[in-house]
């Protein structure tokens, strides 16, 4: 696993380093550390890279320019924000960062930072097909579920699957609190919901679910709960 940190200022990036080496030593965990001084040196990098730990304030391309492309050179790296200002939160969801962190960054917030992204990486698979093909997709790359006549069709960031379980089967399934049935149809994975409105909600990608009147107020206060619990 390699890891990078990408801060402007030596005295974060020296701080952030401390607490991954503690971490390696308290867990017994095996992990490669980079450091970059800017944006633009990191996306130089032509390896794979599986977390960045990402300044979002920096001079030159700053954290969300960076974050945006390296969504596009690889969909699968974990990007977690570094920030000294709480409301930046918002704008590093927008590029789908895994969490924030502020600065002075704590052992304490860290060291549950990274022990979710193990969680991450280690996450549930089900098996969908395509063209009947089968195919094995991580659960929390699912953007939303949603009811079909004989069967479920689940749109991943890849594309669209069909899976033989029923919205009943996605119920027993999905319990680690990540998805919520705003509608009788949908199934939708809390990390892609960008806006919730009165009748539907939009996604990242700009795709919309169905959202039930008797549904919102509780997906609303899930959605609530899901930011606070993972944006720390």
């Amino acid at each position: 696993m390699t890891i990078a940190v990408c801060d402007d200022e030596a005295i974060f990036r020296d701080k952030v380093s401390a607490l991954l080496q503690e971490y390696r030593e308290v867990n017994a965990t095996n992990y490669q550390v980079l450091y970059f001084a800017d944006g633009k040196e990191l996306l130089n990098y032509k390896e794979s890279i599986n977390l960045v730990f990402l300044d979002i304030e920096m001079p030159g391309m700053n954290g969300l320019e960076t974050a945006w492309r390296i969504r596009k050179k690889n969909k699968d790296t974990i990007v977690v924000f570094l920030t000294s200002h709480p409301q930046m939160m918002q704008k590093a969801f927008e590029v789908r960062a895994f969490r924030y962190l502020l600065k002075p960054v704590k052992q304490e917030e860290l060291f549950k930072c990274l022990k979710a992204v193990f969680d991450e990486l280690g996450a549930e698979t089900v098996m969908l097909s395509k063209d009947n093909v089968d195919k094995i997709v991580r659960i929390n790359k699912i953007l939303y579920i949603e009811a079909g006549t004989k069967n479920t069709i689940v749109r991943t960031e890849e594309g669209i699957y069909a899976s033989k379980n029923n919205m009943v089967d996605w119920e027993e399934k999905l319990t680690d609190g990540s998805f919520f049935r705003c509608h009788k149809t949908y199934f939708v994975n809390l990390a892609y919901v960008d806006e919730i409105q009165k009748d539907y909600a939009t996604l990242y990608n700009k795709e919309r679910v169905a959202v039930s009147r008797r549904n919102r107020k509780e997906f609303e206060q899930r959605m609530i709960s899901y930011i606070k619990r993972n944006a720390r």
